[in-house]
């Protein structure tokens, strides 16, 4: 402290004179000399006043030094008489006080020899402040002397602090009041705690208020889930753990670990703040508190709240701030409860629609199946005998167009029934290593006449493409639906690419597709140029009768159909789209080693599958099939006797013995089932070339059974060239 100097700004208060009239009473006093002492004995009433006066009281001289003070003066600032003497009045006021005007205007009255009347800050001997009630007067000049002035200073902390503890606490209690209310109202987790932060902040008129989630991750770190007040990315700064390590001895981290209410009282002093103090401060972040949030007796957060003064946090405030956390903690148990139900209640409505929809896709199987036989049978017949006709005419002819047309009717009735038995997992599944290459490549010709002119095909094939294990026509059908929703999807024309690519995936390449595994695969890239879709579409194509076609131009089975075939694959899809810029669909399948059972047949003309007077039985109970069989290969160079029956087959076997070189045979017959019949024929007459037609579906216990034993199979419907390909591959089978 420097004594007797002083220096304030000059400032005016207009009635400083009307506060500082209770030291009028002394108005009488006679000062002649420069000795305060002589001041002081001037009159005999004074001394006692001075001396026993409750009120703190000091004699100021003309330039603000003290020249004598009473006890309670110096109580209040906890310095003796000798210590006061001399030293500026001003040295006692808290210089950290916000109110730098009121000591401005304490200089002014000092230096004009004013009255004046103020609340300030006094800093004590102990560095510890207290607000005081101070009331300055000057004592009247006499003989030419210079002006004294005498302070009275009373302390009003108590008062004061009472006051804003009433403040603090009905703040307190509103912001309960309000979050009970909100808790009330807001069902959505993440909606609740911002409302809850902002009530804190705006009701509360605290500094900033969040909530930090406590992670089971490695780091146990503290994630920000709300937040709300002066934040200006201090959280993005913050690296909290409730770990009990450094970064964890945090208010936060430590009330998540402790499971205790945490109270700092001063960010600035206090040690166990971590290395985020000074972006504390610069947010003037004074003190802060941390409070659990437990939710089933486990603590899976902390509600952390920051003030801009020292000691905010007292009992009463702490108490209703400790409320609100117990209640934000029920409202966040009963969010989470609600959620819960309301997720339980939408899988029970989900799986009532999923049994809905697998008892309707079962009655479909069923129906599909129960008419398949039937069904079948007439696409043979339509599609058989409309290629036999084509041979009688040229392609110029305008007949050829229009038995091409029933031709073509009948192809696309067969895919629908393929489509239907597929999709209820009914068709009969043959798989064998094939090369996706060769398949692709047979199909070209068909898809370019498919998809028309205005779509330009590219294809690209990659050679170092391993084998699949897979079901042949169920590949063909994977390409074909993908390539028909393509084409749909550009009815102005466009660019379709089909391509092959061999695939290498580590564990990092599978964490960028949730369905993938590490291995090597076979991917098969349909992309096409036209209309796009948007998420919420992508999201639904493969569900079973969606379509974006209309009701009247499409089933909405075949991407569903695409999906069962490449689970049962063991392989997944990844669908990329954006509107009006295309969709690509990219299939990964799983290698497998090996070299192919069979090469892919191409097309050829049908002389080279003519044969050379092979004698066949064939065994067909359906008269229009039987009638088209005998055609197709009696055309075609094969001597052919037929029966309609098992015992009219048996009768012909009799006949002929060992003048037949195949049994094509029907599974399902009138008197005998296929397999009955070949048992009786191997026991009467040994093993013989047998080529096993239906269309019947696997779940047919006989076709399983003749598959299962290793006999060729010809689906039904069957066109001209694959019952001639059937029957050259049974013939070549047996070495005939």
């Amino acid at each position: 402290m420097v004594k007797d100097s002083v220096s304030f700004p000059q400032t005016n208060d207009a009635d400083g004179a009307r506060k500082g009239s209770i030291l009028n009473r002394l108005s009488g006093l006679s000062v002649s000399g420069a000795s305060s002492t002589q001041v002081a004995r001037h009159n005999g009433r004074y001394p006692a006043i001075f001396k026993h006066a409750a009120i703190g009281m000091a004699l100021l001289n003309h330039k603000g030094c003290i020249a004598e003070s009473n006890a309670a003066f110096q109580a209040m600032l906890g310095y003796s008489e000798e210590e006061l003497i001399g030293h500026e009045f001003a040295e006692f006021l808290d210089m950290d006080d916000a109110a730098s005007a009121s000591r401005m205007d304490v200089a002014t009255s000092l230096l004009e020899h004013s009255a004046h009347q103020t609340e300030i800050r006094f800093l004590r001997k102990d560095n510890r402040s207290f607000w005081g009630y101070l009331a300055l007067s000057p004592l009247p000049k006499s003989n030419g002397g210079k002006g004294l002035s005498v302070a009275l200073v009373m302390n009003i902390d108590v008062h004061n602090k009472t006051e804003e503890d009433l403040r603090s606490v009905t703040r307190a209690l509103r912001t309960l009041s309000e979050c009970n209310q909100t808790l009330l109202r807001l069902w959505k987790e993440p909606d609740l705690l911002k409302e809850i932060c902002r009530i804190i902040v705006d009701v509360g008129g605290y500094s900033m208020a969040w909530v930090g989630y406590a992670e089971n991750d490695s780091k146990k770190a503290v994630r920000p889930a709300a937040y709300a007040g002066n934040e200006h990315g201090f959280l993005e700064k913050l690296d909290i753990t409730w770990a009990d390590k450094k970064k964890g001895l945090g208010p936060t981290g430590t009330a998540i670990r402790e499971n205790e209410t945490i109270i700092v009282r001063d960010i600035a002093s206090d040690k166990t703040i971590p290395g985020w103090r000074k972006e504390a401060l610069r947010r003037t972040f004074v003190s802060a508190i941390a409070l659990p949030l437990q939710v089933q007796d486990k603590t899976l957060a902390a509600l952390t709240i920051y003030a801009d003064s020292t000691d905010v946090f007292d009992n009463e405030e702490v108490a209703l701030l400790s409320k609100l956390a117990d209640n934000l903690s029920y409202g966040i148990s009963n969010v989470r409860l609600r959620e819960e139900r309301e997720r339980a209640e939408k899988d029970k409505e989900e799986m009532q629609k999923q049994l809905v929809q697998a008892q309707k896709m079962e009655a479909l199987g069923r129906l599909a199946g129960g008419i398949a036989h039937d069904f079948n049978n007439l696409l043979t017949e339509i599609i058989g005998y409309s290629e036999l006709m084509l041979t009688s005419f040229s392609p110029d002819d305008p007949r050829y167009q229009d038995i091409d047309t029933i031709k073509s009717a009948g192809e696309r009735a067969g895919v629908l029934t393929k489509q239907l038995l597929a999709f209820s997992r009914r068709q009969v599944v043959q798989p064998k290593s094939l090369r996706i290459n060769d398949i692709v490549s047979d199909m070209q010709q068909m898809l370019r006449r498919m998809i028309g002119e205005d779509v330009e095909t590219i294809t690209y094939l990659d050679p170092a493409v391993d084998c699949i294990k897979a079901d042949r026509s169920q590949i063909e059908q994977v390409i074909l639906n993908l390539v028909i929703n393509a084409r749909h999807a550009m009815p102005r024309g466009g660019k379709l690419t089909i391509g092959t690519e061999f695939v290498i995936l580590e564990g990092y390449d599978c964490k960028l597709m949730p369905e993938a595994r590490p291995g090597n695969f076979v991917c098969l890239t349909v992309a096409d140029t036209g209309t796009g879709m948007d998420e919420e579409t992508i999201e639904h194509i493969f569900d079973p009768f969606f379509s974006t076609k209309g009701p009247s131009k499409g089933s909405g089975l075949g991407l569903s159909v695409v999906y069962g075939i490449v689970k049962q694959h063991e392989g997944w899809i990844r669908v990329s789209s954006q509107l009006n810029e295309g969709t690509r669909f990219k299939v990964y399948l799983p290698t497998f080693s090996g070299e192919p059972d069979e090469k892919i047949k191409k097309d050829v003309p049908l002389h080279t599958l003519r044969g050379n007077g092979e004698r066949i039985l064939l065994v067909e109970d359906e008269e229009g099939v039987r009638k088209f069989a005998l055609d197709a290969l009696s055309r075609n160079g094969y001597e052919v006797f037929v029966a309609a029956t098992a015992r009219d087959a048996l009768e012909i076997f009799n006949e002929q013995q060992d003048n037949l070189e195949l049994v094509i045979t029907d599974v399902v017959l009138p008197d005998l089932s296929g397999n009955e019949l070949l048992e009786q024929l191997e026991a009467e007459y040994g093993k013989m070339p047998i080529l096993v037609t239906s269309g019947h579906t696997f779940e047919n216990p006989q076709i399983a059974e003749m598959i299962g034993d290793g006999l060729p199979f010809l689906q039904k419907p069957y066109s001209v060239p694959e019952l001639l390909d059937g029957v050259k591959g049974a013939l070549a089978d047996s070495g005939t």
